[in-house]
């Protein structure tokens, strides 16, 4: 029917987060800059899941009933192939003179049927790798789904605000579900000292990455992981998305401005932001289109621009992100 539009989807998603806190970071510029230093860990989180996943969605217009209204959804089915989570919970790193002191309270879920906790690893040998892969037991380890729901509503009531339009959606609410048997556990919680992390360059011409991979690997060791026999979970939910926006048209629809709330959750603490934009139309053949994102501490300036000509090549330009100010030398 003209007033409904009907979409199939088949595809392989990587969903994953990594949170770094920002003590990690202080750390790695300042190390133990006073006696006694600690630095919360709160907030170190790894999670990755990816899928094979399916989905049918379908969009209605329902001016017959509310003019200006439409309705859509999508329905979605996974068939994840591994997860992987960390978190370091409340866990602290104190500095002392004489040693270094983990806080632990770690825990960590891996579910795949071609990937295994190695025990050497987790008995703390630094050269071993954290995961036994069998890439020849590729199979699915578990199952999933999610759905999606959102509206639009465009104000026709032949007044100077028509074009004003609301909309609203929740996208990826759902779970994924993992098979008992290959879903392993670690955890650690209680106290390990340290007195390494001599080999660690902090500053100086060292790059921040690869300080961080380092970090990454003492602090994998410093947590002292040991395998659980139950796993904090055999299942997990997606990550929910809430976006609602506003946007007015002006100029015969040449101009227009927008504003638009977009929430993230799930697996860690919630994202939350706000975005303001603005968009040039002069013509069917060339966009522009700004935003300036500033609820978080992290504002950030993003802009496209769009060339499509009735006849050969189109382009596209833009950037989500782009920065003004660099961080000083500590």
């Amino acid at each position: 029917a003209k007033d409904s539009f009907w979409s199939f989807d088949l595809g392989l998603r990587v969903d994953g987060q990594i949170g770094l806190p920002r003590d990690l970071f202080m750390f790695s510029k300042q190390g133990m800059a006073e006696p006694d230093q600690v630095y919360s860990l709160k907030g170190f989180d790894i999670f990755q899941t990816s899928s094979l996943y399916a989905s049918v969605g379908h969009s209605h217009d329902f001016s017959w009933l509310v003019k200006g209204l439409k309705v859509g959804g999508k329905f979605r089915v996974f068939v994840p192939f591994e997860h992987i989570g960390l978190s370091l919970g409340e866990s602290t790193l104190a500095l002392g003179q004489d040693a270094w002191k983990v806080n632990t309270d770690a825990y960590g879920v891996v579910a795949a049927s071609f990937m295994t906790l190695n025990p050497d690893a987790l008995n703390g040998d630094s050269e071993a790798d954290f995961l036994t892969m069998n890439t020849s037991n590729i199979g699915p380890a578990g199952f999933g789904f999610s759905f999606d729901i959102g509206a639009e509503y465009k104000l026709q009531l032949g007044t100077v605000v028509d074009g004003l339009t609301f909309s609203i959606s929740a996208l990826d609410l759902g779970s994924y579900m993992f098979k008992k048997d290959y879903v392993q556990g670690f955890e650690s919680k209680g106290e390990a000292v340290y007195e390494g992390m001599k080999d660690i360059e902090i500053g100086g011409d060292t790059k921040m990455d690869e300080t961080v991979d380092d970090l990454m690997d003492e602090f994998m060791a410093l947590a002292n992981l040991k395998e659980s026999e139950n796993p904090r979970y055999s299942s997990i939910g997606t990550r929910a998305k809430l976006y609602a926006g506003v946007e007015y048209p002006f100029l015969k629809d040449k101009m227009s401005v927008g504003l638009l709330y977009s929430g993230k959750f799930g697996y860690s603490k919630p994202i939350s932001d706000l975005t303001l934009s603005y968009n040039l139309n002069p013509n069917k053949w060339f966009n522009l289109s700004l935003n300036w994102s500033f609820l978080n501490a992290w504002k950030t300036l993003g802009w496209m621009m769009e060339f499509t000509p009735k006849a050969g090549v189109n382009f596209f330009i833009g950037s989500d992100y782009t920065f003004f100010e660099i961080m000083p030398d500590i």
